[in-house]
């Protein structure tokens, strides 16, 4: 099943996001996202954003295994059991950013 979102869901249905697709997410509970286009300017926040908050999304896990025969820096990668865990709760991933004032930036730079 297709669900759209982006360029293509506009083109289409005159919306960036559509509820149909938030809807199919919230429904099945997994899906596959590509990349999206989000215009720039119009007052129009990234899309990325409005799916994680539309879906309360919050973490980022990234399971690492090891595909046989595929070359690897370690000594036995056979025995990589390792999963990312990124939150997406803060800056960018919630749609907020700020700029930090001069004197901040400075005293993390003497940090």
């Amino acid at each position: 099943m297709e669900v759209l979102a982006g360029e293509k869901a506009y083109n289409n249905s005159g919306s960036w996001l559509p509820d149909e697709t938030v809807a199919a997410f919230q429904e099945y509970l997994v899906g596959i996202k590509g990349p999206l286009t989000t215009p720039i300017g119009g007052g129009i926040r990234s899309l990325n954003v409005a799916l994680r908050q539309a879906l309360d999304l919050y973490v980022c896990l990234r399971p690492v295994r090891y595909f046989t025969g595929v070359p690897s820096p370690v000594k036995h990668p056979e025995y990589v059991d390792i999963v990312i865990f990124r939150e997406n709760t803060e800056d960018i991933y919630t749609g907020m950013s700020s700029s930090m004032a001069p004197k901040k930036i400075n005293a993390s730079r003497n940090y």
